[in-house]
């Protein structure tokens, strides 16, 4: 029994490609293009069903002892542990659609409702709330 793994030859940058769970190399270099663009500490691409949509869950590692509000207690001593806190932040079917939904995310976070609502396909939405 051979325990090598096989890499497919065609790439994933390549529109409508779908990752193949095999394809360890490709998921390497999607995962750290993505914690590039979304400026995170960790990320994985979650699969649950085998041909169904994928999911980008990114991360951040924390510590309970500099997060506001997480105080735990062990016999009555203070204790502190690591965790990464994750979020689902974008999914799609293909390759493509996974990035093109991680790009909006990226563009919609940090951006108020003031902001997108001025910026809804170059009209201000507010001068029509106002003006009533």
């Amino acid at each position: 029994m051979n325990s090598t793994v096989k890499v497919p030859e065609r790439s994933l940058g390549k529109p409508g490609a779908a990752i193949e769970p095999r394809d360890v190399k490709g998921q390497a270099n999607l995962i750290a293009r993505f914690i590039k663009m979304l400026k995170c500490d960790t990320a994985r691409i979650s699969r649950p069903l085998a041909r169904g949509k994928m999911f980008l869950i990114i991360g951040w590692h924390r510590n309970t002892k500099s997060t506001a509000g997480q105080h735990w207690m062990k016999d009555g001593k203070p204790f502190h542990f690591n965790y990464v806190e994750e979020q689902c932040v974008a999914s799609g079917l293909t390759v493509k659609d996974l990035v093109a939904s991680a790009q909006h995310y990226k563009w919609l976070r940090g951006k108020t409702w003031i902001d997108l609502l001025t910026t809804r396909k170059g009209k201000s939405v507010l001068k029509r709330w106002r003006s009533a």
